[in-house]
C-alpha cells in the first residue's frame, strides 16, 4: 500500500546515506559529449569539474596571515586552465556542498579549482552565494569578479556576488585556498534569488557512463519507520541537497520495494530548473524483518527494516494511553497556545510528559532503524510498566526508585525536554531530602551524568552504550539530578531556563528540601554550575564548579579588538563577574594543573578570596578530567551535605548586568540606571551593572548601599528580625526610610534620592541573543515574493544553535495570527514594506525602518546595504518583546548571519561586517555601521559609533 507523493521539504531524518565520488574523466563519446546538471531546491551546487590546484607552501601566521592568503590565492589563480585542459575530474556529493580536499588529495596548506559551464537565454544579473575555508576567489570566463582571503571556516551563503551574464555560454569557477579544510558551497541563482530557469549548467567533456556515476553519488536517501496497527510503515525521502547530474533522460524512474509487497513506482522528474525532494511510503506487513529497497535511476538505497512485537505493542499502546491526556502528543510542530494537559492530583502534568518522553525516545530509535534490539525492548518493558498506572490514572514514578528518565515541558519551543534522575532507594515521600544537580560537558549525556556523579566514567567507552546501559547506582544520601540543558547550550539562555526549569520539576513531584540543593558540573557543566548559581544565588546551598572557564577575558578568541558594548558583554557572560554573588555560595573549585591555562578557573579564585568568601579550592596534578577523581565514590554527596540555604539571609550582595536576573533572597531589582545617569532620570534594563549591599540587624536597623540601580523592591520576611520588630529602619545610599517587614516596598531613585512609590516595571528588550531564554516565534515577511526565499534562509540561520535541538517554529506573515504570538517573543524579517506585522508598529519602534533609509536616533543609513537587527518592547504587547531583523535590500537581511556572538540591543551592519561570522566579537577585520542600547523611552544610550575601522591586513584565527 503506497502512501501520497508529495514534493516537499522535510526534516532531515536519522539514516541519511551521503558519499562523494570523484573519477578520472574518460574520453568523451563525441567532441560534443556533457553532462547537464540540475542544481538542489535553493540553487546548491555541489557537482564539478575538479582539480588541485598548486602546493601554497606554509602560510605565514601572525600578523600576515590575510596578506599570506592573498598572495597563495594569487598563485592558484595563476594556475587555472581552461577546461578542455586534461587534468580535469568530475566529483559530485550528496550534501550542499563539496569536499574539495577529499578529491584532490593532500594536507595541509594547500589549493583546487571547481569549475562549471553555464547556457545563459536571457541577458540579466545572477547571484552566485558562495562558502569557503580561508580564501576564495571567482571567475567569469577567466575574469575575476570576486575574491575574499579571510581566516575563518566554510559556511554557506559567506560571500554574496552579483553577476551579469549576457546570453550564451559562461565558465564558473572557483578557486580555493586553505590551511586545512577545502570545503565549498556554491548556490546559483537567478535575480529572484531563486534556480534560474533560464540557465542551463552542465560539465563539458564528461560522457554518459561518468555522468551516471555522478547522479547516482549525489543522491540522499532517508527512511523513516513507523509501527502502526496494520504493520509498519516506511517513509522515504529522495533529495539531492547540491543538485545532481542529469544523464540523457530529464526523469528518473523511481521503485520502493520490499519482498511480498506490491512496489511504489513514481517518476523524479529533472527537467525543471531545480531538483526538488521527492516523498514516498510504503507498508510492510507487523511480522518479520525485510530489506526496502529504493531504487532511483542506477542508484540502489536499502535499509532494513524490523519492529520487534513487544516494541510495536508498547508504542501502539502509548499512543492509545496518552493522545486522550495531551492534546499535542506526537505533533510537530507542537500546537500553540500549548494545550493543557488533563491532570488530577494523582497523575500530575510532570508524569504525562515524562511517559511522552519515554515514548517518543523509543520511536526515534525504531523510526532510525536503531540496530540494539536488547534496549529497545528493555525501553518498551519500561514503556509499558509505565502505561499501566497512568491508564488507571495514577502516577507511575510513585514509589520507583533508581535512574529515571523524566521530561518536562518546554514553553521555549513546545518540545519535551528530558532530565535524568536518581531517586535513592532510602528516599521516602513523607522525608525531605536534598538534590545534587549535576551539568555535563560538551556532547554530553544527561543520562550518563547520573554515574559520572558518582565516579562511575571510563574515558574508553562507547558514549552510546554507556549511556544506555549504566553501573549499579549507590544508595545516597541525596537525589541527583542532571538536566539535559538543551544539549551544547553552555547553560546560557536556553540551557539555563531548562536547568531552572528541571529543578522546579523535580520539587514539584518530590519532596525535596529547598535548603539543600546543590549545584555542579564539569568542563562546559562546570561554567554553568556557577553561572547558573550566580544568577539564581537565592536558590542554591553551595556550589562545585569543576575545570570550567570563568571569563570571557582569558579566551583566546577575545584576545582581539574589543569595542566597549563587547566589553560589558563579555562581563555579561563571565561568573567571575558576578562574584558579590556568592556571598551565601560556598564554593568547591577543581581544576587540573595541567589543564591550562589555569587562569580559566584562577579568575573566579582570586575573586572570592578577595571577597574573602568560601572556597575550597583544589589543583591535583591532572589534565582536563578532574571529575573521575573529585566524583570518586560519590564523594560530592557528603561534602555537599556539610551545607544548608539560609532562606532569610540578613545580607544580601547582589549584582547583575540585565534585568532578567534581578532578584536574590529579599532584593529585587527593577531597573537600572541608564550609563551616563545618577539622578534616575532615564532607566534601563540593560547596558550597565547595578550592585545592592543590603544588611540587616535583628532589631531592624540596617544599610542599604546601591550602584547603578534605579528602581527595586524590598520584602523582608519576618525571619529577619527578632519577634516583635514590625519595621526596618534603613539607610538606604544617606536616606532615611522606614519599611514594613513581611510585606514587599517599592522605591525608585528621583533626583538622586530613594522614595517610596509604585513598582517599575520595564519593558521588555535587552541584548539580543539574551532574547532567546524566552519562547519565539519567526513571522517573515511575504509582500515581496523576490526576497522571501532570503528572508526564509535568514529566519532558518537565526532559529538554529548548533548543538541544541532546538524547534522554533517559522511562519509567513500572510499566515500569522495573533493566538501564534501570545505569550512569544516574534522575530519579525522583512521591511515594513512587505511585512504585514512590521508595517503595524514600525512608526513606534525606536529604529526607523523608511524606504530611504534606516534611522537610529539622530543618524541615517541610507547605503543599499545596510540591514539592522535590534531587540524592543513589542508596542502593541509592552510585555512582550521583538526583535527586528530588517534591510535596504534582501541581501542585506540575510547579511545578519555574519553578526558575531556579542550583540547589544542594536546592531546596524552592512557588508563589512561578513568576516565576523562564526566569531565571538567582530574583531579587527569586520566592522559594523552603529550599535548600542535604548533605554527604557527608546532613546540610544551614548555613542553608538564603532571605534574601530577594520585593518587591510587584519588578523584573526
Amino acid at each position: 500500500m503506497a502512501g501520497p507523493l508529495l514534493n516537499m521539504i522535510r526534516y532531515a531524518r536519522p539514516g541519511i546515506l551521503t558519499s562523494l565520488a570523484a573519477a578520472t574523466l574518460g574520453l568523451p563519446s563525441s567532441s560534443f559529449a556533457q553532462c547537464r546538471v540540475v542544481p538542489g531546491a535553493d540553487g546548491a551546487l555541489s557537482t564539478f569539474l575538479v582539480r588541485g590546484g598548486v602546493r601554497v607552501g606554509p602560510i605565514a601566521a601572525r600578523p600576515t596571515l590575510r596578506a599570506s592568503l592573498g598572495l597563495a590565492l594569487d598563485r592558484a589563480v595563476a594556475t587555472i586552465p581552461s577546461l578542455d585542459a586534461p587534468g580535469w575530474r568530475s566529483a559530485s556529493s550528496a550534501d550542499a556542498s563539496l569536499d574539495l580536499g577529499r578529491v584532490v588529495g593532500g594536507r595541509g596548506p594547500r589549493s583546487a579549482h571547481a569549475s562549471i559551464r553555464a547556457e545563459v537565454s536571457t541577458a540579466g544579473d545572477r547571484w552566485l552565494f558562495v562558502g569557503s575555508d580561508d580564501a576564495v576567489a571567482v571567475h567569469v570566463d577567466g575574469r575575476e569578479v570576486y575574491r575574499r582571503a579571510l581566516p575563518r571556516r566554510s559556511r554557506e551563503d559567506d560571500d554574496m556576488v552579483r553577476v551579469p551574464l549576457s546570453p550564451g555560454a559562461h565558465t564558473l569557477a572557483f578557486t580555493v585556498v586553505s590551511r586545512s579544510d577545502l570545503d565549498l558551497f556554491v548556490r546559483l541563482t537567478g535575480p529572484d534569488f531563486r534556480p534560474d530557469p533560464t540557465v542551463a549548467l552542465s560539465l563539458p567533456s564528461v560522457d554518459e557512463p561518468a555522468c551516471e556515476a555522478l547522479a547516482e553519488r549525489s543522491l540522499r536517501a532517508t527512511f523513516a519507520r513507523t509501527p502502526t496497527a496494520d504493520g509498519t510503515r516506511v517513509d522515504v525521502t529522495v533529495s539531492f541537497p547540491g543538485g545532481t547530474a542529469v544523464p540523457a533522460a530529464r526523469s528518473r524512474a523511481l521503485s520502493l520495494s520490499a519482498p511480498d509487497v506490491a512496489p511504489v513506482d513514481a517518476t523524479l522528474s529533472l527537467a525543471r530548473p531545480s531538483a526538488e525532494p521527492l516523498d514516498a511510503a510504503i507498508m510492510l506487513p507487523p511480522a518479520g524483518s525485510r530489506v526496502v529497497s529504493l531504487r532511483v535511476g542506477n542508484a540502489v538505497r536499502t535499509a532494513r527494516v524490523f519492529v520487534d512485537p513487544a516494541v510495536r505493542s508498547a508504542l501502539l499502546d502509548a499512543h492509545a494511553v496518552l493522545s486522550p491526556l495531551d492534546p499535542s502528543y506526537g505533533a510537530l510542530p507542537s500546537p500553540w497556545p500549548l494545550p493543557a494537559v488533563r491532570e488530577t492530583a494523582a497523575l500530575p502534568a510532570g508524569a504525562v510528559f515524562s511517559v511522552e518522553a519515554t515514548a517518543q525516545r523509543l520511536a526515534r530509535l525504531v523510526s532510525a532503524g536503531d540496530p540494539d534490539l536488547a534496549h529497545l525492548r528493555e525501553e518498551a518493558a519500561t514503556l509499558g510498566s509505565l502505561l499501566g498506572p497512568v491508564r488507571e490514572g495514577r502516577d507511575p514514578y510513585v514509589g520507583r526508585t533508581g535512574a529515571l528518565r523524566r521530561a518536562w515541558r518546554s514553553p521555549l519551543d513546545g518540545t519535551l525536554q528530558e532530565f535524568s534522575l536518581y531517586v535513592p532507594p532510602r528516599y521516602r515521600a513523607s522525608e525531605r531530602i536534598a538534590l545534587v544537580v549535576g551539568l555535563h560537558g560538551l556532547h554530553g549525556s544527561a543520562h550518563r551524568m547520573l554515574p559520572v556523579l558518582v565516579g562511575h566514567y571510563d574515558e574508553s567507552e562507547d558514549r552510546t552504550r554507556a549511556e544506555r546501559h549504566l553501573p549499579p547506582m549507590p544508595d545516597t544520601g541525596a537525589m541527583l539530578l542532571a538536566p539535559y540543558g538543551y544539549g551544547d547550550s553552555g547553560y546560557r539562555q536556553q540551557g539555563e531556563v531548562d536547568v531552572m526549569a528541571a529543578i522546579d520539576a523535580v520539587a514539584a513531584g518530590y519532596a525535596i528540601d529547598p535548603d539543600r540543593i546543590y549545584l555542579t558540573g564539569l568542563s562546559m557543566g562546570g561554567i554553568g554550575a556557577a553561572g547558573v548559581a550566580f544568577h539564581h544565588p537565592d536558590r542554591f546551598a553551595a556550589i562545585a564548579p569543576l575545570c570550567g572557564y570563568h571569563s570571557y577575558f582569558v579566551r583566546t578568541d577575545t584576545r582581539t579588538v574589543r569595542r566597549p558594548w563587547e566589553v560589558f558583554l563579555m562581563e555579561l557572560r563571565s561568573n567571575a563577574s558576578y562574584a558579590e554573588n556568592g556571598l551565601h555560595l560556598p564554593m568547591y573549585l577543581v581544576h587540573g594543573t595541567l589543564d591550562r591555562p589555569l587562569s580559566n578557573s584562577q579568575v573566579l579564585v582570586d575573586r572570592y578570596q578577595a571577597l574573602r568568601y568560601d572556597a575550597q579550592v583544589e589543583w591535583p596534578p591532572l589534565g582536563h578530567n578532574v571529575w573521575s577523581q573529585t566524583y570518586a565514590d560519590g564523594r560530592i554527596v557528603p561534602h555537599f551535605l556539610r551545607y544548608q540555604r539560609d532562606p532569610a539571609p540578613r545580607r544580601v550582595r547582589f549584582r547583575t548586568p540585565e534585568l532578567r536576573w534581578n532578584r536574590s533572597a529579599w532584593v529585587t531589582l527593577d531597573a537600572l540606571l541608564a550609563p551616563g545617569t545618577t539622578d534616575g532620570s532615564r532607566l534601563a534594563r540593560t547596558a550597565r551593572w547595578g550592585e545592592v549591599d543590603a544588611a540587616v540587624s535583628p532589631d531592624g536597623s540596617g544599610r542599604v548601599r546601591t550602584d547603578g540601580i534605579g528602581a527595586m523592591t524590598l520584602d523582608p520576611p519576618a525571619a529577619l528580625v527578632r519577634a516583635g520588630v514590625t519595621a526596618l529602619r534603613l539607610d538606604i545610599d544617606g536616606d532615611r526610610m522606614e519599611l514594613p517587614v513581611g510585606c514587599p516596598s517599592s522605591l525608585r531613585r528621583v533626583g538622586g534620592h530613594w522614595s517610596l512609590g509604585r513598582r517599575v516595571s520595564l519593558a521588555s528588550g535587552g541584548p539580543i541573543r539574551e532574547l532567546f531564554d524566552t519562547p519565539m516565534l519567526f513571522v517573515v515577511g511575504t509582500g515581496d515574493a523576490r526576497a522571501l526565499p532570503l528572508y526564509e534562509r535568514a529566519a532558518r540561520v537565526w532559529s538554529h544553535r548548533a548543538g541544541m535541538p532546538l524547534r522554533y517554529e517559522i511562519v509567513r506573515d500572510d499566515s500569522y495570527t495573533e493566538a501564534m504570538g501570545e505569550g512569544r517573543t516574534l522575530v519579525l524579517i522583512g521591511t515594513p514594506r512587505d511585512h504585514r506585522l512590521l508595517a503595524r508598529i514600525a512608526g513606534r519602534l525606536p529604529v526607523g525602518l523608511g524606504a530611504d533609509a534606516i534611522t537610529v536616533g539622530a543618524r541615517r543609513f541610507e547605503g543599499g546595504d545596510a540591514g539592522v537587527v535590534f531587540a524592543a518592547p513589542d508596542p502593541d504587547r509592552p510585555e512582550r518583546s521583538v526583535l527586528v531583523i530588517s534591510g535596504r535590500s534582501p541581501t542585506a537581511v540575510l547579511r545578519s548571519h555574519s553578526l558575531p556572538d556579542l550583540l547589544p540591543g542594536y546592531v546596524v551592519f552592512d557588508e563589512r561586517v561578513a568576516g565576523a561570522r562564526g566569531r565571538v566579537l567582530l574583531g579587527p577585520a569586520a566592522s559594523v555601521l552603529a550599535a548600542g542600547y535604548f533605554d527604557e523611552q527608546g532613546q540610544v544610550v551614548g555613542d553608538d559609533r564603532d571605534p574601530v575601522t577594520p585593518a587591510g591586513d587584519a588578523v584573526e584565527e
